[in-house]
């Protein structure tokens, strides 16, 4: 797709010139990644089944023959989740920096496993410190000590997440220039991030707002269908009969596939957003390169 990359931005700019990439590009952009933006959805709306109340509720009351095939069935639908994710961002990418899926394929893979090898790392660590202040405290309240817990891994979450946000500029950076090695991820690209961290983070702010909204328009009809399942394993724990029918299950995982499949275009307009933030820092630092 053609588009004037290398070019100082405001923030607003940005998600304008996003917009305009997108709604001009919607065919184009349709027709190239919606075999791994259906092959996501279809699997995110599988993983979103199989932790679904009425799924949770039959392994925990032993009404499945075996609980243990659910949980290998969601660890197995998670692992191809991210390897349709992988899919999805290379073929998004190839839009943007103009290399064949062969390049970006691989490239993609080692980004996304080092972040989310660095998101469980960081996971473990918030949890087993937030937990362990918690129930290190004096008292016998558990229940207190539990929620203390809680609030300083929520409190720890999101001082990481502002910490963690120059990586959006390196990790494009890595994203667009083919001869980045993922290492740089973290290294001269991120310290130029943290000296624009007040521009990321507006972009960022911004962006999460306006996802926000489309996201719950979007979702809106999955969300009613999961208030639905809510309601009848609420009742079903009382000891009432399921009042859902039996296509109920399948109805689920098809408006979800849905949901998903159109949330993932959201998604693409947010890498477009952030492409146009790193083209603007990119300017502030070095000359234009030749296109």
């Amino acid at each position: 797709m053609e588009t004037e990359l290398y070019k100082r931005r405001s923030v607003s700019s940005c998600i304008k010139a996003a917009f305009d990439l997108f709604s001009t590009n919607a065919w184009s952009i349709l027709r190239k990644t919606w075999k791994p933006a259906l092959v996501l959805s279809l699997l995110l709306s599988l993983t979103t089944v199989l932790a679904s109340p009425q799924a949770l509720l039959a392994t925990g009351l032993h009404m499945a023959e075996h609980p243990t095939l659910l949980y290998a069935a969601m660890l197995g639908s998670v692992l191809l989740v991210l390897v349709a994710y992988i899919w999805f961002l290379a073929a998004v990418m190839g839009l943007l920096n103009g290399q064949s899926m062969d390049t970006n394929l691989p490239r993609m893979a080692r980004l996304v496993l080092t972040m989310t090898g660095l998101g469980i790392a960081l996971t473990l660590a918030t949890l087993g410190i937030s937990f362990g202040i918690g129930f290190s405290t004096g008292g016998h309240d558990q229940l207190g000590k539990l929620a203390l817990g809680g609030v300083i891994a929520y409190g720890l979450m999101f001082v990481e997440l502002l910490v963690l946000l120059p990586l959006a500029y390196s990790s494009m950076k890595y994203c667009m220039e083919p001869q980045q090695r993922v290492s740089t991820v973290f290294g001269r690209p991120l310290l130029t991030g943290f000296r624009h961290w007040g521009y990321l983070f507006l972009t960022a702010l911004l962006v999460a707002i306006i996802t926000l909204i489309l996201s719950c328009i979007f979702m809106l009809p999955l969300a009613i269908l999961y208030l639905a399942g809510m309601v009848n394993t609420s009742g079903m724990l009382l000891g009432d009969p399921s009042l859902l029918p039996a296509w109920f299950g399948p109805l689920n995982f098809v408006v979800g596939a849905m949901c998903q499949f159109a949330d993932c275009y959201v998604m693409v307009w947010v890498l477009m957003v952030f492409h146009y933030a790193y083209g603007h820092i990119e300017t502030l630092h070095c000359p234009a390169p030749a296109l």
